[in-house]
């Protein structure tokens, strides 16, 4: 969890906010509570893939900011990682991997992660 991130009880409506970030589950009424994900916040951080001619290119529309910026970028097939880089506020918010050496059961896979300082781990659709 992340600082700032919030949460409601599909049950009770009970709604949080996480001040203290860590590692764990949030449960309310018996059942774990669900990420409130804004629709703004949700279009900045789904990463897109275009995968073509031997090549899947990572690409977003997210601020490089000191505060707020991309950390990692990694490539999955197969619920695996493949490769990943890691960016640095001022760097562009995307990149280039090689799938040259893949195959179709693996480039049929493909799916990209984030992982933004401020909001988390986000994949690919």
């Amino acid at each position: 969890m992340i600082k700032g991130e919030q949460f409601i009880c599909e049950f009770c409506e009970t709604k949080i906010e996480v001040v203290n970030p860590g590692e764990g589950k949030l449960i309310c009424c018996g059942e774990l509570m669900k990420r409130v994900i804004d629709e703004e916040i949700e279009k900045r951080h789904i990463p897109k893939i275009n995968i073509d001619f031997g090549k899947a290119k990572v690409s977003l529309d997210h601020p490089m900011e000191e505060d707020h910026y991309i950390s990692k970028i990694e490539l999955l097939s197969e619920g695996k990682v493949l490769n990943f880089v890691e960016l640095s506020p001022g760097d562009e918010p995307g990149t280039t991997f090689k799938t040259e050496n893949l195959s179709i059961g693996q480039l049929n896979s493909l799916k990209a992660r984030i992982t933004c300082n401020k909001h988390g781990t986000w994949d690919s659709r």
